[in-house]
């Protein structure tokens, strides 16, 4: 987590070669009170990967994840009802595949509170 670099836009990734046939990928981003949040990580149709998500507090809590949202790709959406806060987000090969044909990309999409306000009447 202390190497995760902060996702500031959709980022292609790829799994690649580590010892004992292990990587996974550490992305962070700043979580205001709240807001919520979208995190996917997505693969081509023709992709052999299958990306799995994790997300944890600055103390290393998990707080959600997920590993199929729809076929290959993981999505987890969260509520920060906290105080403004780092969220760390572990992605992973499920089935530990690496190397030519896992490439994903991960995404972040923020939802302000005023666009869930509903008026009622």
């Amino acid at each position: 987590m202390e190497q995760a670099r902060e996702l500031t836009g959709p980022e292609l990734h790829t799994f690649t070669t580590r010892p004992l046939g292990t990587d996974a990928d550490f992305v962070k981003f700043r979580a205001t009170h709240s807001w919520v949040y979208q995190l996917r990580a997505t693969v081509a149709p023709n992709s052999t990967t299958d990306p799995a998500l994790k997300l944890f507090d600055g103390a290393g809590t998990l707080l959600a994840e997920n590993n199929d949202y729809f076929e290959k790709n993981a999505e987890i959406w969260y509520w920060n009802g906290g105080e403004d806060q780092w969220l760390y987000a572990r992605v992973h090969e499920v089935n530990g595949k690496l190397g030519c044909g896992t490439d994903y990309t991960i995404e972040l999409i923020p939802w302000s509170p005023g666009e869930f306000a509903a008026t009622f009447q």
